[in-house]
């Protein structure tokens, strides 16, 4: 099972690299910025954490 301090931890992880990709696209003039990549690389995080979290029997 994953303790508490791990699902706090890995989404805030993954925000700083997430942003600081978007930041640099947006210095490029790119589209999605650093706020759409960070929100995708939480919700990566996330989802990886929600399917470690189901065992089966």
């Amino acid at each position: 099972m994953i303790s508490d301090i791990a699902l706090l931890s890995r989404p805030v992880r993954t925000a700083a690299p997430g942003s600081v990709i978007g930041f640099e696209r947006t210095r490029l003039n790119r589209a999605a910025g650093p706020r759409t990549h960070m929100l995708v690389w939480v919700g990566a995080s996330l989802t990886m954490l929600v399917s470690a979290g189901k065992r089966h029997p």
